[in-house]
């Protein structure tokens, strides 16, 4: 019983250090594998650049305030003469740009007529609010909102391409702070000296364009995570001691009676015959022995 008793102290105590062995392994590859699922940092992947073409163009003439020019090759932005203002709309479908790019640039582009004339004009990009169509004119203009750029342009710029800087508003449209009713050039000098100005359309052979280059937030690789045996240093002090329960049989002596031999004697009568004379009386004597104990 005492050598069970042992064995068992041993079995727990070998049990009690493989748990914490065994937890202390668990405790650090949880933390490694916390490290691997940490989120990936975003970064930013190269620039895209893209070129849009008009979904539609128009201009719009205050003097003829229920025409629509929707299908001349021109568009036209400035004063005519003293009282006739004209005024150009240009709407780019940005639907095909993700949602979550970043804008870096916008450049809205147009090639100015040759032929030109007049007075040099600051022309500005407003943001238009409400739906227009082509079949658009002065009565039923679309309102505008905001001053993003303004563009000086001279004769001396006939047949040559100018820009207006459209950044803030595209990143509007994209991010859908802004609804994407399309852009309006509007003349800062619609008094004094005629000054209009006039590009190319959608229709003819060198048509307005929106240059975007924007670029998509990427995602560093992520770890996966792999369990790993990792080593656990051990430390160690000379050989290492193993343990090996041993049952030992240990032998008891328990005193027992024991049987002793007692001899028995067997009553054997025995006949001793005795001549005797005859005429003479006879005595039969019968010798019994005595039993002795040992």
């Amino acid at each position: 019983m005492r050598g069970q008793g042992l064995f068992a102290r041993i079995l727990i105590a070998a049990a009690v250090v493989a748990l914490a062995v065994g937890a202390s392994l668990v405790s650090g590859q949880g933390a490694r594998l916390d490290d691997a699922l940490a989120p990936p940092q975003q970064v930013s992947a190269a620039s895209t650049t893209v070129t849009l073409y008009p979904l539609r163009d128009s201009y719009i003439d205050s003097d003829f305030p229920t025409a629509n020019y929707g299908s001349e090759w021109f568009v036209a932005v400035g004063l005519h003469e003293p009282g006739r203002i004209l005024r150009a709309l240009v709407q780019f479908d940005v639907s095909s740009i993700p949602s979550n790019a970043t804008i870096e640039s916008a450049w809205l582009r147009l090639r100015v007529c040759t032929g030109c004339s007049g007075a040099d004009n600051p022309i500005n990009l407003r943001r238009i609010t409400a739906y227009w169509d082509e079949y658009v004119h002065w009565s039923n203009r679309p309102p505008c909102a905001g001053s993003y750029d303004t563009t000086t342009v001279r004769c001396s710029s006939a047949g040559q391409w100018v820009s207006w800087y459209a950044t803030n508003m595209v990143r509007e449209w994209v991010e859908g702070t802004s609804p994407n009713y399309g852009m309006m050039l509007w003349s800062l000098q619609e008094e004094g000296a005629a000054n209009d100005k006039c590009f190319y359309s959608r229709q003819s052979g060198s048509q307005p364009r929106l240059e975007i280059t924007y670029s998509l937030p990427t995602a560093t690789p992520t770890r996966t995570p792999t369990r790993t045996r990792t080593a656990t240093p051990t430390e160690t002090h000379g050989p290492k001691a193993t343990y090996t329960p041993t049952i030992t049989r240990r032998v008891t002596h328990t005193p027992t009676d024991t049987a002793t031999r007692t001899h028995t004697a067997t009553r054997t009568p025995t006949r001793t015959p005795t001549r005797t004379p005859t005429g003479q009386s006879t005595t039969l004597r019968v010798y019994f022995p005595i039993l002795m104990k040992e």
